[in-house]
């Protein structure tokens, strides 16, 4: 037989092409694809689940049952299945406690030699009972590369007392994500992500010396922290960081002094993004991120200064920046020649501040998100839109909460030649045409709609534009602009027509 004298690296490929159905039948059809699907490297492709919150109702009338039958199937399969999983997710709560050690036992004894990756789902009273166990199992877990925890019910209160703190260990894990306010320390030489909170990668008795994440490169905070005496300990924690790639932040930070600590201490950063409030004293503070000269990628979604003074900033020190997301308003932006990816905060206040920082960029501006602050549909800042054509090289234009209707491109004095892709995002737009669209927009290759109405995409943008000729025929049959545009919003090219 041909196909069977193909590399298994071509029969992946093939799989690939399939959906799960049609695997599952393939792994049916003979003994090398089965071994191929569920005992090779395309093992990565599938997960194991065992959900106990999803399958077990929280109030049923035969709760202690449903919980013994599930518990039975899960051990069955996994006493019996002959398959080589790599990946494992394991969402467990309290009404499986008779059943959780063992099913954890048996996790470990069928992949251990296996698992990649290990996703685990717990309340309080399963963490609690399972995570001394973990701690013993995971650094014989000789090919984990990824380990995520959670807590299914957040009960941060159950935590507060904690008596014993653990320690995990592991020679091979690098990635690590905790939404868990259950407290253990960690030693990881090999670690290079990590998503949580800050608290975690602390060293125990919080003593001053390198943390023990030593290949850390990727650092994520985005649990906020309930510990009072560990916030204060949070800047000594940042200076004890090893020189990190990426920083963020996907909590309020309103700490002048950890802001500080950043810009003085992480200075090999080349990435940053604060992605929830950033609350600093005055301005001055926020100058002191001209000291991070590495930086590539800086992201602030909401900027505030305590003292309300004006929100001029000056990025010009930044020679290495490449892409910056502001979707702050903020009064004036100067930036550095470097910049190719922009995304402004743009209102009627600052909408000129804000065509002078797109001007002075032009030449090399590749890529545009104009995030409005609109509340009308007169309030849209037409005069921005006019200046578009100017930006010679711009190939991605992305515009978020505007209001649209069929004429809104006609400000264009020229044709966007260079033009691939427009975006329109969270917009409120009063129809799915736009007149001269591929006039205004002789290349785009790519239209993208999402409103709050209707989710489109589509590769051939031709069929969301009216031409000149459309506008000068049916317009002469309506007797107002008004009633012109009523005729307009008549249904969106159906999602048939679109790729």
């Amino acid at each position: 037989n041909y196909i069977d004298s193909l590399p298994d690296e071509l029969l992946y490929m093939v799989f690939d092409l399939l959906n799960l159905k049609s695997v599952k039948a393939a792994s049916l059809t003979c003994r090398k694809w089965n071994n191929i699907l569920f005992s090779s490297v395309y093992t990565n492709r599938f997960t194991f689940v065992i959900d106990a919150m999803k399958l077990i109702p929280s109030i049923p009338l035969s709760f202690v049952s449903r919980a013994k039958d599930l518990a039975s199937q899960a051990l069955r399969v996994l006493a019996h299945t002959r398959r080589s999983y790599r990946n494992v997710r394991w969402s467990a709560s309290s009404c499986m406690n008779l059943y959780n050690s063992t099913i954890f036992t048996t996790i470990d004894q069928q992949f251990a030699n296996y698992l990649t990756r290990l996703e685990l789902s717990l309340d309080y009273s399963t963490t609690v009972d399972i995570f001394p166990r973990l701690v013993q199992t995971v650094p014989q877990m000789s090919q984990l590369r990824t380990l995520q925890l959670k807590d299914s019910d957040w009960n941060s209160f159950c935590f507060s007392n904690q008596d014993i703190i653990p320690t995990l260990r592991s020679e091979t894990l690098r990635h690590l994500m905790v939404r868990s306010q259950f407290k253990f320390w960690v030693d990881l030489p090999q670690l290079e992500s990590f998503n949580g909170s800050l608290s975690v990668i602390d060293r125990p008795e919080r003593i001053l010396e390198p943390l023990a994440v030593p290949s850390l490169k990727f650092l994520t905070i985005s649990v906020a922290e309930t510990d009072n005496e560990f916030k204060t300990r949070q800047p000594t924690v940042i200076r004890l960081l090893p020189p990190v790639e990426a920083m963020h932040w996907k909590v309020k930070l309103s700490s002048d002094e950890v802001f500080l600590t950043i810009c003085e201490s992480c200075t090999t950063l080349t990435e940053l993004g604060f992605h929830r409030s950033l609350c600093l004293s005055n301005i001055g503070v926020y100058s002191n991120l001209d000291k991070l000269i590495n930086l590539r990628v800086l992201t602030i979604n909401d900027l505030k200064i305590a003292d309300e003074s004006p929100l001029d900033l000056d990025f010009s020190p930044l020679t290495k920046l490449e892409k910056l997301s502001l979707a702050a308003v903020v009064d004036s932006v100067t930036l550095p020649k470097s910049v190719q990816m922009l995304e402004l905060g743009v209102n009627q206040n600052n909408e000129q501040s804000m065509i002078n920082t797109i001007l002075d960029c032009s030449e090399q501006l590749k890529e545009l998100v104009l995030s409005l602050c609109v509340e009308l549909p007169e309030d849209m800042p037409t005069e921005m839109l006019k200046i578009l054509p100017r930006l010679k090289n711009l190939v991605v234009l992305e515009i978020e909460n505007g209001y649209f209707g069929e004429s809104t491109f006609l400000c264009l004095e020229s044709p966007m030649e260079r033009l691939r892709t427009l975006k329109l995002y969270e917009d409120h737009l009063r129809m799915y045409r736009f007149l001269q669209l591929k006039e205004k927009f002789p290349n785009l290759k790519e239209l993208v709609i999402e409103s709050l109405e209707k989710v489109s995409k589509s590769t051939n943008p031709d069929l969301y534009s009216l031409s000149a000729a459309d506008f000068t025929s049916r317009s002469s049959r309506f007797g107002s602009s008004a009633e012109f545009e009523s005729y307009f919003t008549s249904p969106s090219p159906s999602s048939s027509d679109s790729d």
